[in-house]
């Protein structure tokens, strides 16, 4: 595409177009649906790396205080980058017996009395960081990162650039994979954002942590799939006791 967008992204615009334009004719609004005559596109996705420990360390070496709690949110938690800068202290809860973050994340399925909340156990090196992490403001609905959270994610000046600049800035090699065509293509590189989050997935594979734990503590749970299935979050601490810190080796 001339924008630089993945062809999986104009398919998933075509399923949404298809889906609206079945709804006009269920209610007698139009004979046919348009959009069934548009074949999607093959997929043109490109294969994103994940980080190594010692790049992940060189990251938080090089970032700012409110950036190194955005990263561990990545590699620990998973979470995306508009959920970790926009999170909130009452979305934090350290008291606990076991600390966990409860929060509603920007991309997420259901609304109303079916929306939940994604429950995330708290990780020993992010654990650490939020007991140290200076609270601005009583207010529970206070930001954790006041300088980031009012910034957008994309954009030139946005977070997601800023992280780009910063992975280069720490010295780890990224290499561009692929430019979008014209003015407004973008470049993909081999490491952005998102690659914490398929780090933090990548991760707990590595340990050993079950499909299903991997798909809970990732989001990634159908509605069925809930209703199923019961885990408690202490049982889901347990079993990323084997997920590897990112405390500097002696």
């Amino acid at each position: 595409m001339q924008d630089g967008l993945a062809n999986k992204t104009a398919n998933f615009s075509l399923k949404t177009l298809r889906n609206v334009f079945n709804a006009a004719r269920r209610q007698g609004l139009i004979l046919t649906n348009p959009a069934e005559a548009v074949e999607t596109l093959p997929d043109n996705s490109t294969e994103r790396g994940v980080f190594t420990l010692d790049e992940l360390r060189e990251l938080l070496q090089e970032a700012t205080e409110e950036w190194r709690g955005v990263i561990l949110l990545g590699y620990s938690a998973g979470l995306r980058l508009g959920d970790a800068a926009r999170l909130r202290w009452s979305e934090v809860e350290l008291a606990e017996r076991v600390p966990v973050l409860r929060f509603y994340p920007q991309k997420t399925s259901g609304s109303g009395r079916k929306r939940r909340p994604l429950e995330i156990p708290i990780l020993p090196d992010l654990e650490k960081y939020l007991q140290q992490l200076p609270v601005r403001s009583r207010n529970p609905e206070a930001p954790l990162f006041p300088g980031l959270v009012r910034k957008k994610v994309g954009g030139r000046t946005g977070l997601s650039n800023t992280f780009t600049r910063l992975i280069a800035a720490s010295g780890i090699n990224n290499p561009v994979l692929s430019k979008g065509k014209g003015a407004k293509g973008r470049a993909v590189y081999r490491l952005s954002f998102h690659s914490l989050r398929h780090t933090f997935i990548s991760t707990m594979a590595n340990v050993g942590i079950s499909k299903e734990m991997r798909m809970k503590l990732a989001g990634h749970t159908s509605a069925a799939h809930d209703r199923y299935t019961h885990l408690e979050i202490q049982t889901l601490r347990g079993a990323l006791k084997s997920f590897p810190s990112l405390a500097p080796e002696n």
